[in-house]
């Protein structure tokens, strides 16, 4: 889980960066109501991504309906769910198979008697 952990780490400054790049870019225009609504886009981001549980698993779920800025953000997002996704079903699918494998201590008296 700690691999996740730092993968969305990386997600979420690729977000800020490109929050950042964003608000230096509006302010560089010299157009006011772009560096307004730039200011209140990226401190709804902020106070968004703030709110959000330190709960790694809860953290992922309110991701799941957050906007992101970052196209590249939203990609590695994607691909880590996807990833995390089929390490669950392994994980299940390879449990399944032990248990299925193992004799039913109950059943196996039976058939000796």
């Amino acid at each position: 889980m700690q691999r996740y952990r730092e993968w969305l780490e990386d997600i979420e400054a690729i977000e800020s960066k490109e929050l950042e790049e964003l608000l230096n870019d509006a302010e560089s225009s010299g157009d006011q109501r772009r560096q307004e609504v730039t200011r209140d886009l990226v401190d709804q981001k902020h106070l968004q991504r703030d709110l959000m549980s330190d709960r790694l698993s809860d953290r992922l779920g309110q991701y799941r309906d957050y906007e992101f800025v970052s196209s590249k953000a939203r990609e590695e997002f994607e691909e880590l769910l996807s990833e995390l996704e089929r390490d669950v079903l392994d994980t299940y699918f390879q449990n399944s198979k032990e248990f299925m494998g193992r004799p039913d201590p109950k059943n196996s008296r039976a058939c000796a008697t």
